[in-house]
């Protein structure tokens, strides 16, 4: 009797081993079955539409249940009516099965800027109580953006020398561009005097606006420069968009002026005096005078 209760005994042992080995083989559940990749181009052009397709695929034997997605866009997107980052309840999704969603957006930044977009995926397998996450993230470089920025300035000056330089600006992005502005920023030794238009705020900013397709403009600038002879001085001219309450530079540019020795000295007189105060009906005689004070012939 004891001898047949305990082959049963083995009996039964093996039947729930097996049960059991049968169960966890249909239960195992390995993250690398779930594939989780963002689909779009890795080259783009700043105000260009482009489509982030987020692709999940299940190649493992497990349903995934309490499913959700989480997008990230790129820093500075423009996307409709949508923050940059945005969660989705998605549907279990069963083996074999592939899922796909599409996040539009326009990338906004200045050329060679690198832009990341990244995905992560929370689910718990079926049969099981744990909660698993994939992540994946995409990089896009901005080679191009559709807007001319260059400043217009002479690469050798005197000092102290009043300069006058402009600022070109020109749009050629299909979509109308607003809230656009203008930043400069000066070298030691330049002081501002005028400009026109007038900056809106100090002297060193200005609102351009709207700017449709074959747009732009210019802004004149008037300055005293003063430095010591072989140094270089850098303006630097930002153009940007405000979104968000943040200013996104979009084209940027750097131009150098040199000082360098006078060439010529010139002076004028007025009836013989440097200073003098005409009265009404009086006659004036000018005499002006000028001489080379450098080191080389002068021609023409």
């Amino acid at each position: 009797m004891l001898k047949k209760l305990i082959i049963f005994l083995i009996i039964i042992t093996i039947g729930l081993a097996i049960i059991g080995f049968y169960y966890y083989e249909k239960n195992i559940f390995s993250k690398g079955d779930i594939r989780l990749e963002i689909l779009a181009p890795e080259r783009v052009e700043s105000f260009e539409k482009i489509e982030y397709l987020v692709r999940i695929r299940n190649l493992g034997e497990a349903v995934l249940e309490d499913v959700f997605l989480i997008f990230i866009y790129p820093k500075n997107s423009l996307v409709a009516e949508t923050p940059l980052r945005v969660r989705k309840k998605v549907q279990n999704i069963y083996p074999g099965q592939e899922k796909s969603f599409s996040f539009p957006a326009r990338l906004l930044g200045k050329e060679g800027e690198i832009k990341t977009a990244r995905a992560r995926l929370s689910y718990r397998p079926r049969n099981l109580e744990a909660f698993f996450e994939s992540f994946t993230s995409h990089t896009a470089l901005i080679e191009f953006t559709p807007l001319t920025l260059n400043i217009d300035l002479i690469s050798r000056t005197e000092s102290p020398k009043l300069l006058n330089f402009s600022v070109n600006y020109f749009s050629n992005s299909p979509l109308p561009l607003s809230d656009l502005e203008i930043r400069m920023e000066y070298p030691l030794g330049f002081e501002f005097l005028e400009s026109q238009p007038d900056p809106f705020l100090g002297e060193e900013e200005w609102r351009i606006g709207l700017l449709n397709q074959g747009q732009g403009g210019r802004i004149e600038i008037k300055g005293n420069l003063i430095g010591e002879i072989g140094e270089i001085k850098n303006f630097k001219a930002q153009l940007g968009i405000w979104q968000e309450q943040r200013f996104i530079v979009l084209k940027e540019t750097i131009r150098a002026t040199e000082i360098i020795k006078p060439f010529i000295h010139i002076s004028q007189e007025i009836n013989n005096s440097a200073h003098y105060v005409a009265r009404p009906g009086q006659t004036l005689h000018f005499q002006i005078f000028f001489k080379n004070i450098g080191e080389k012939f002068l021609e023409n």
